[in-house]
């Protein structure tokens, strides 16, 4: 992966701009075999299940928007993958891609801002 730019205050931004993503990956599925694509979609489901999220105090930390840079940067890599028809490298990021959108998910549901 490439060295993370400056992610501060970037979360939702980046985050709106996975799911767009991850809206033309599920769009353009043409060459790959059934398991793929389903595996695929399941995985593009999990992070556009993140978009309405994007207002929630934990987007807006250094540490979400890192996390979210990363899931951007695999989705862009699945993409590539999707449009050259590589089934193999398709399927293991999607399943790498499902792993942290779950986490993100979990992380974002369960953040407590503690106000001392």
């Amino acid at each position: 992966m490439a060295e993370r730019p400056n992610v501060i205050g970037k979360g939702p931004a980046m985050l709106r701009e996975m799911a767009a993503l991850c809206k033309e990956i599920v769009g353009n599925q043409n060459g790959l075999p059934a398991d793929a694509v389903d595996q695929v979609k399941a995985s593009m489901a999990k992070c556009l299940k993140l978009e309405p999220m994007a207002v929630r105090p934990y987007v807006k930390t250094v540490k979400g928007a890192e996390v979210i840079w990363d899931c951007k940067e695999m989705a862009s890599q699945l993409q590539q993958a999707v449009q050259a028809g590589d089934a193999g490298k398709a399927s293991e990021l999607a399943a790498g891609l499902a792993e942290q959108a779950d986490w993100l998910n979990n992380k974002i549901s369960t953040f407590v801002v503690r106000m001392t």
